[in-house]
């Protein structure tokens, strides 16, 4: 076991090194996608059966151009052989292992957690109904969804790195496949280009609905959940309820009541709001995660055909994502997302509770104490609401940028082989948005430039200035606390809308990713049709066929 000193040392200068590095290193990944080489069980059947004699080479149609059939099975067997003589590389990329945090985030993301979630917000409403709604009722509500909150916000930035992160990959991986592929195109001679110009393959159907996944009721459930909670419908009414709750402040003289009123209600959306976002990001991702299968498989069996083609066995290229360039806010929001979305940020939140609990019994655990954690994690969750927001934003504008290299990528292809490019319909159509969602879009992002972060940061200094001011009483907290929860309320409203943009464009990048590779290998299945490829073979003996025939059968 090695110095226990020299390991956390270590551990803190490679934490100090990553966050130092944060802005780009939370972007950054190298990715080849995965070879597809051909072996003896992915090669043709043969086509020379030696004991059935001369007469035994199997039937194919001819063409003009074709080839005889013993070269193509001279050329089967030359190849068959090389590989079984010295087998490529597989160049398969192992996956990461998940850290304790992330099966954390997972685990918190799931139907059970969020099911729990409202089962024990309705016990909460019950035993308020049945006992009465006193302020001790209202002020444990409230401070268990201002922890909750606080967690989750954590949970929520990791939840949306880590998405960042794996679409980057994949995004990278399908660019180095089609790069792969470009490589193996320029290889094909004019003949063989030319016959794969001229293949008339009707477009397989068995993967063309891979995006029309069927959702149980608990998803459609959740979808329509979603939609309203970021639609400006919901905005309004959020709005609405908060401009009542003011007005019922004059009868009530705008007491430490009334404002505990508007508290409760506001953590018991935030409660909602953030399990549910989380739940409903996974469920999206596994959606999104079903419909890339397809799409991988079409992927590996263009490449398995080119490599058929000309031979060539070499791994495909590695690519490396493009962070966007920052300035110094969006350089200090990003620090302040890592540390947040990280171990760090899990362990300073342990500190913060430990710290509270500490003084509790000095307290006597009277309405201040109840009041102090609230009052921090709300100031926290308020900042995070905008940090998490920006954060999204600018995740979006690098994905689509990596989307759009993608379909640049792939336009050289369809310029290769002579087929004319589809058009991005769809997208356009998506941008025919009604007023209502344009209104909800221009609020969303009001609040996810980096000035609304800043201003965040300026709105929480002022307001630990006035609570200290008024020697942190309960009014003092309180004025810390109300402000600070209804913008974090209206905020996640606004991150679930631009949750449900983002999902609505990935699925129509999706869409538009599988239609490009359906329309290659329809090309590209003149491959099956071997004899019509003028495949450049020297000349050899029947004899050797034969043998070779005897050797690999």
């Amino acid at each position: 076991m090695g110095n226990p000193f020299r390991i956390i040392g270590h551990a803190v200068s490679t934490y100090g090194r990553n966050l130092r590095n944060a802005p780009k290193a939370q972007y950054m990944t190298r990715t080849a996608a995965e070879s597809v080489i051909p072996d003896m069980t992915t090669l043709p059947p043969p086509a020379y059966h030696p004991s059935r004699g001369m007469d035994s080479f199997d039937s194919r149609p001819s063409s003009a151009g074709s080839i005889d059939d013993i070269a193509i099975e001279k050329e089967r067997l030359k190849t068959a052989a090389a590989l079984a003589a010295d087998p490529p590389p597989s160049f398969v990329k192992t996956k990461k292992k998940k850290g304790a945090f992330d099966v954390v985030v997972n685990a918190a993301g799931s139907r059970w957690t969020f099911l729990v979630t409202i089962m024990l917000l309705v016990v909460w409403a019950v035993l308020g109904a049945v006992y009465g709604p006193t302020d001790i009722w209202q002020v444990i509500l409230q401070d268990v969804s201002s922890i909750q909150c606080y967690i989750s916000a954590t949970l929520l930035m990791r939840q949306q790195q880590n998405s960042t992160r794996a679409l980057l990959d994949t995004i990278c991986g399908m660019l180095s496949r089609s790069q792969g592929n470009e490589q193996l195109l320029k290889k094909l001679s004019e003949k063989q280009l030319l016959t794969l110009k001229q293949s008339r393959r009707a477009m397989r159907t068995d993967l063309t609905n891979a995006l029309d996944l069927k959702e149980g009721m608990f998803g459609r459930i959740s979808n329509a959940v979603s939609r309203f909670l970021g639609s400006l419908s919901a905005l309004l009414i959020y709005w609405t309820g908060i401009l009542v709750w003011v007005f019922f402040g004059i009868p009530l003289l705008f007491s430490d009541t009334w404002q505990l009123y508007v508290n409760t209600a506001t953590a018991l959306e935030l409660t909602f709001t953030t399990m549910f976002l989380q739940n409903v990001r996974r469920q999206h991702e596994q959606y999104l995660d079903k419909c890339l299968e397809s799409i991988d498989i079409l992927d590996r069996e263009l490449e398995m055909d080119l490599r058929r083609m000309t031979r060539d066995m070499r791994p495909n290229p590695v690519v490396e994502s493009q962070p966007l360039h920052l300035n110094r806010t969006e350089k200090a929001i990003d620090f302040w997302a890592f540390i947040v979305g990280g171990s760090v940020g899990v362990f300073l939140s342990c500190m913060v509770g430990i710290a509270w609990l500490s003084v509790g019994d000095y307290m006597e655990f009277n309405d201040n104490w109840w009041l102090i954690i609230g009052t921090y994690t709300g100031l926290m969750g308020f900042i995070d609401g905008f940090v998490l927001r920006n954060v999204h934003h600018r995740e979006t504008i690098m994905a689509d940028k990596h989307f759009a290299m993608l379909v640049e990528q792939d336009f050289r292809l369809f310029t290769m082989l002579d087929i004319p490019f589809p058009d991005d319909n769809r997208l356009a159509e998506n941008k025919k948005v009604p007023l209502s969602s344009k209104i909800s879009r221009w609020i969303g992002h009001i609040c996810e430039v980096p000035a609304a972060s800043t201003a965040s940061v300026i709105i929480v200094v002022a307001l630990l200035a006035a609570a200290s001011a008024m020697q942190w009483t309960v009014t003092g907290q309180l004025l810390c606390n109300t402000p600070t929860m209804i913008v974090e309320g209206f905020l996640l409203l606004m991150l679930i809308e631009g949750h449900n943009s983002a999902e609505g464009k990935r699925r129509t990048q999706y869409t538009d990713i599988l239609e490009r590779r359906l329309i290659l290998e329809r090309r590209l299945a003149a491959w099956d049709d071997k004899w019509e490829l003028d495949l450049d073979i020297d000349d050899t003996s029947m004899t050797d066929v034969l043998s070779m025939s005897e050797k690999f059968i």
